[in-house]
């Protein structure tokens, strides 16, 4: 390496225990190499008493290259260089591996005392995944054949649970398996478990109740306001203020009490209340949740009678739920505790072992039950004179302490752990990063185990580059918030500024970052003069708009020669294609649509176009097998016959359909193939099809079907590579696709999916349903293991930030950035975390509702803050990457210039609250958070374009996004040529006459729509009525939903009224019918529906609560709420509506006529439908806002759509309906339709 860094140099020559902060770009592998080269050369030390454990296989390779150049260039100098020669030939046998190479190495030299084959192998998953399924399947049917107690508390599970399917289950002892496998005493800890719930007391969740108190007060310290002119958030602010930092259990539920009463307290809102609740609604809600969690049975039985359960005198709510969870996760702890120890039988019958078998067998090895180290850690200890680990800020507990066994401490202290927390994104993994920097704490004072040592001199980036990541990242990182705190320790410094001149901000301190927003929707323009080129992009989709954009700045970079430094022989030169790179978070799904956005600009692209499961060939032939387990299924029917394999036309598959349609696609092949005519009563195919295409598809027909019968007649007796192969070679698929482009690659594809048929064979009685399963278990997990390599090729690189780590570029776009972030933990049902254990939803006992009790709230807040963290992590990792420019893109929603002026609602400022970083939904908005934040309107905050020292920004409208934005030419007009003295052909007239008023008979036909909806027709209908009653207003007025925005406006977190009036229809529809009796209950359940990310908070604080429980409350309310279990919401329908049909109701009818025998579908969803025995009722909830006077107007409005929704639902059940309501909100009237 060149002349180290102070940081570098205190680090390669420190000794005992180092930890090594290393910042991106800081030069941590040179660092970690030099040490290394030092020790065996200058201390007397052997590479082969060395480990160094590397992340991935990749990350090992590059360290014995480097160390072997090194060593190489050692041994030809006069000094060292006998010396440097031995270690080169050790390099070979030295422990340079990932961690899980040498616990390979470790259990096959000590396979005797573990009881393993000496030559066992490593299963990967292709393996792994069957095995595991085929022994799920096993331990579950001999639980469903038996009687024993055991196995009746399993059905049991599998009821409360799955709802009838054991899917869930399945999943839930998967990830239990998966989770405890990470840790280093899984049988421990799952014991641990089965002991808390079989205890009737909870005393696991009473500690879990105060902690979520703690960790609610401290969300919301800050973020309730003490100066606020409101009382009620004042008095609120006041009793925060006094709950301790460590509450107990009394002080807890009295905070929370208060807090409730303060709520409650509708005089203390003064008219005001959405306005001023809305923004901190979830600190009252979750207030609100936790008290009701741990109130006595006495305040809150009435909302829990419907379980059927007596509370106990003296029980909590959190008693209840205890003894309503507990026995269900004793029987789901013990079951994964059978499944893990089926499973590890399985594998050992094979002479196998997967890699969580190498990291417990290791540790199985070198700690004993107490965890203290063994005899053989012990033994390594003394082999093992230095140990290195590189990315130790992705390890897991179990790694950790693997670690620590083969370590030394006090005088003798041996461990080197480099890694950087800001980089750690691997938390899909189980990656820990709190391991890491819990050691920096530990070993960061005077007199510490060890030294902490950070490396921030930046030898990537341009110094421009580096004051924009400081400044971004030191007010949004912190430890709470992302695991460390972004200090001057973390902060990035210009290294080598001499020669680096040229990247310094003295030379050229122009802004290096650019921000480019997108609106969700554009304008497509009015009248005749709109750009055609903007209307056609009005119609993109975000991802396609965004890739255009990126593709057209990044061609504007290349023409414009953009100057970028030459890190081999400096100086500046041309940017070229190969220097520029886009990462996105998840680029699965979009990859195709850069591709072609980026050909259309000319703009060359190299991207893995998907994984081994998106190649079309493997598609087509895993679609073939899905149709050999169930032919009656028309999506890979449909790939199939339209693929190689098959190779119909359209037109023969219009042929196959052709009076046919009411039948599976399958049946459809079977008559088609034999020539079956239509059924009686089936209109008669009215197209024309040419003798050869009927033929044909006949052929082609008959063919499929005769295969498929004999290739699902193989399957039974032979297997599934048999299988597979006779239709390879029956197809001539193979040879096909050979001849096509790219067909080596392709076929080469074919041959793995064989091979993965043929390790599945020994598995094949689980059938080819159970290869499916395997197949969907490896499409939904597929993921990139090691960064992607760089390439010769000169194209733009497109890749996932996860692919990025290691790299770097002069150009970095970092697109997408309006991505939601994906916060799956609010989901799941079970959450598993280290600390908490197994933490459970409730399930009241004869519901199907659930609801989250203390641990599951407490955990999935800790799930959450981590979740936010690794995004964070992902952005820094993002912006890192860049070396002289970043390029950030993302879309937001319904983004118009008049939004631009809000932009800056507070005075620069570098700090940012914790409540408002984690109320972000993407990355844009922390990034448009931190642009608040500092920048002015004298930069040009709040219009379209502008620009700070840091940072240039672009708001891009329809018009500079369109491709033909360009100004406007107008074309000089050619002079009239006479036509004076021509008379016109009286002939010729007429026949042009009668072409201009020729008419199609089917005119009706055409202009209506084949397919409809009720809402469509019902708008049509109200354009109908505004059309006629316009010429004799006087005036107009604006009908506004009575959720519409308050008087002051919209503002920036506002929801518009066709937003307020979706989240009432979704409240609606997901509320649990046994907790509607009081306005509280209806709070507690949107606090519930945004727990389970069925709402947003946005939606969940613009719901009308008094309006919602005036409805649940008045009489028709109550009649549904008898039958509450035979109430159906959100019920869709399709029905089939011929003329005579429309014709009753006379503001639907089509504009034009239809033929007797025409039809139109039209699609509709009910909101609400009570089934009963022998009639049905229907509701209808309208938002509409209405002057006094005006509700039987609105009646008249919407009679038909009620009436349409009982036409199709009488002929669906079969049942009158007899019951017709429309219940409005704004006046709280329901009214007979």
């Amino acid at each position: 390496m060149s002349e180290p860094t102070s940081s570098q140099q205190r680090a390669i020559a420190a000794r005992g225990n180092v930890l090594v902060s290393a910042g991106a770009g800081t030069g941590k592998t040179s660092t970690l190499v030099e040490r290394c080269i030092r020790l065996v050369l200058d201390e007397d030390a052997s590479l082969d008493r060395i480990l160094m454990a590397t992340f991935t296989e990749a990350a090992a390779a590059e360290m014995r290259q480097r160390l072997r150049e090194a060593l190489e260039k050692k041994s030809g100098a006069a000094t060292d260089g006998e010396r440097a020669a031995r270690q080169l030939a050790l390099l070979e046998t030295a422990h340079i591996s990932t961690l899980h190479g040498f616990c390979l190495r470790l259990i096959r030299e000590h396979f005797h005392e573990l009881q393993l084959d000496p030559d066992v192998r490593v299963l990967d998953d292709e393996h792994t995944r069957p095995l595991a399924h085929e022994t799920l399947d096993e331990l579950l049917d001999r639980h469903y054949a038996s009687r024993e107690a055991a196995s009746q508390a399993v059905h049991a599970l599998v009821r409360r649970l799955g709802c009838g399917s054991d899917e869930p289950v399945r999943e839930l002892v998967r990830d239990l398996h998966r989770f405890t496998q990470t840790l280093p005493h899984p049988q421990q800890w799952l014991d641990a478990q089965a002991a808390s719930f079989s205890r009737e007391q909870p005393d696991d969740w009473r500690a879990c109740f105060v902690k979520a108190v703690a960790v609610w007060r401290n969300r919301w310290r800050d973020a309730v306001d003490p100066l606020s002119e409101n009382p009620n958030v004042k008095a609120a602010a006041e009793v925060l203020r006094r709950l301790p930092a460590g509450p107990t259990s009394d002080e807890s539920l009295s905070c929370l009490r208060e807090i409730g009463a303060v709520d409650a307290n509708e005089n203390g809102w003064h008219r005001v209340k959405g306005k001023v609740r809305g923004p901190i609604d979830k600190f009252f809600d979750d207030a609100a949740l936790l008290r009701e969690l741990a109130e006595p049975l006495t305040a809150s039985a009435a909302g829990r009678a419907a379980t059927g359960d007596e509370p106990h005198h003296g029980q909590t709510a959190l008693d209840q739920d205890w003894s309503w969870t507990r026995p269900h996760m004793v029987t789901l702890v013990r079951l994964a505790q059978e499944f893990t120890a089926n499973y590890t039988r399985a594998k050992r019958e094979l002479g196998g072992v997967d890699f969580a078998d190498l990291e417990q067998l290791s540790l199985k090895l070198l700690l004993d039950e107490r965890g203290e180290p063994t005899a053989t850690a012990r033994r390594w200890r003394e082999r093992l004179d230095h140990v290195f680990v590189d990315e130790c800020q992705d390890i897991n507990a179990a790694q950790d302490a693997i670690l620590r066994a083969l370590s030394r401490d006090g005088a003798d202290a041996n461990r080197f752990l480099v890694g950087d927390v800001k980089q750690s994104i691997y938390r899909f993994r189980r990656a820990e990063p709190k391991i890491f920097a819990d050691y920096g704490e530990a070993w960061k004072p005077a007199g510490a185990p060890g030294q902490r040592i950070p490396l921030s001199d930046n030898f990537r980036s341009h110094e421009a580059l580096l004051h924009f990541v400081n400044a971004f990242f030191s007010p949004l990182l912190r430890k709470s918030v992302g695991g460390v705190d972004y200090d001057s320790d973390a902060e990035l410094k210009f290294a080598l500024p001499g020669s680096r001149a040229g990247l310094s901000i003295k030379s050229d301190a122009a802004a290096r970052v650019e921000l480019h927003v997108l609106p969700n929707q554009l304008d497509s323009g009015d009248g005749d003069d709109a750009d055609e080129s903007v209307a056609e992009l009005a119609d993109l989709p975000a991802t396609q708009r965004e890739a255009r954009l990126v593709a057209r700045r990044l061609r504007e970079l290349h023409e414009g020669r953009l100057q970028v430094w030459g890190k081999s022989g400096g100086g500046f030169r041309n940017v070229e294609w190969r220097d520029m790179a886009v990462l996105l978070r998840a680029p699965a799904g979009k990859v195709e649509t850069f591709a072609q956005e980026f050909h259309a600009a000319g703009v060359p692209l190299l991207a893995e176009r998907g994984g081994f499961w998106d190649a079309q060939e493997v598609v087509d032939l895993v679609s073939l097998l899905r149709v050999l387990d169930n032919p009656h299924q028309d999506i890979p029917l449909l790939a199939v016959l339209r693929s190689p394999l098959v190779a119909m036309s359209l037109e023969e598959l219009v042929e196959v359909r052709a009076g046919r349609r009411h039948e599976s696609l399958w049946d459809a092949v079977k008559k088609c193939s034999v020539g079956t005519t239509a059924p009686a009563g089936v209109p008669a195919p009215t197209h024309h099809a040419p003798r050869v295409t009927r033929q044909s598809a006949q052929s082609k027909c008959r063919w499929f079907t005769a295969r498929v019968t004999a290739w699902r007649e193989m399957l039974r007796h032979a297997s599934l590579t048999d299988c597979l192969e006779a239709a390879l070679a029956e197809t001539h698929f193979e040879a096909l696709t050979l001849a096509g482009e790219r067909g080596p690659e392709r076929v080469a594809n074919m041959r793995r999916l064989l091979d993965l048929a043929r390790q599945f064979d020994p598995w094949q009685r689980q059938g080819v349903f159970r290869f499916l399963r395997f197949v969907r278990d490896q499409e939904d997990e597929e993921i990139q293991r090691e960064p992607a390599a760089p390439s010769a090729t000169d194209a733009v690189r497109l890749m996932s930030i996860h692919q990025s780590k290691g790299l770097e570029f002069p150009v970095v776009v970092v697109a997408d950035l309006g991505k939601l972030f994906n916060m799956d933990s609010a989901r799941r049902d079970v959450l598993l975390d280290a600390a908490l254990g197994v933490c459970p939803k409730v399930t009241p006992p004869h519901t199907e509702g659930r609801y989250p009790s203390t641990a599951w709230w407490l955990a999935n807040a800790c799930a959450e803050r981590e979740g936010f963290g690794e995004e964070l992590r992902l952005l820094y990792v993002a912006f890192t990457r860049a070396r002289d420019r970043l390029v950030l893109t993302g879309t937001l929603p319904r983004l118009r210039a008049d939004q631009l002026a809000g932009l800056r609602t507070h005075e620069p400022s570098p700090f940012v609250g914790e409540r408002e970083l984690l109320k972000a939904r993407n990355p844009l908005a922390w990034v448009l958070l931190w642009l608040r934040r500092h920048a002015t309107a004298a930069d040009g905050l709040g219009n379209p374009r502008g620009e700070t020292p840091l940072l240039s920004w672009a708001w891009h409208d329809d018009a500079s996004l369109s491709a033909g934005a360009t100004a406007a030419v107008a074309a000089s007009r050619p002079a009239s040529e006479s036509t004076a003295g021509i008379e016109p052909d009286a002939g010729q007239c007429a026949a042009l006459r009668g072409r201009l008023e020729w008419t199609y008979d089917f005119d009706g036909a055409a202009r209506e729509p084949a397919k409809t909806s009720v809402s469509a027709l019902r708008r049509r209908a109200m354009e109908v009525e505004e059309a006629r009653e316009w010429p004799g207003a006087g005036g107009f007025s604006v009908q506004r939903s009575v959720f519409s925005a308050d008087a002051e406006g919209k503002g920036p977190d506002k929801l518009s009224a066709a937003e307020r009036g979706t989240a009432h229809h979704l409240f609606q529809q997901r509320v649990d019918l046994g907790r509607t009796d009081s306005e509280a209950g209806l709070r507690t359940e949107a606090a519930r529906l945004v727990a389970d990310g069925a709402l947003t908070d946005a939606q969940a604080g613009a719901l009308d609560f008094a309006a919602l429980a005036a409805f649940w409350s008045s009489e028709v309310g109550r009649r549904i709420l008898v039958h509450r279990k035979h109430v159906r919401r959100e019920l869709e329908f399709t029905a089939r509506l011929s003329p005579a049909d429309l014709a009753r109701f006379p503001a639907l009818a089509p504009k034009s006529a239809l033929a007797a025998d025409e039809f139109m579908v039209v699609q509709g969803k009910v909101d609400l439908l009570v089934v009963l025995e022998g009639e049905l009722w229907l509701l209808d909830f309208k938002t509409d806002r209405f002057d006094p006077g005006g509700l039987m107007a609105k009646v008249r409005e919407h009679s038909s759509q009620p009436g349409l929704y009982a036409l199709a639902l009488e002929r669906t059940f079969g049942k009158p309906v007899t019951a017709k309501w429309l219940h409005f909100f704004h006046s709280g009237d329901t009214v007979s339709a």
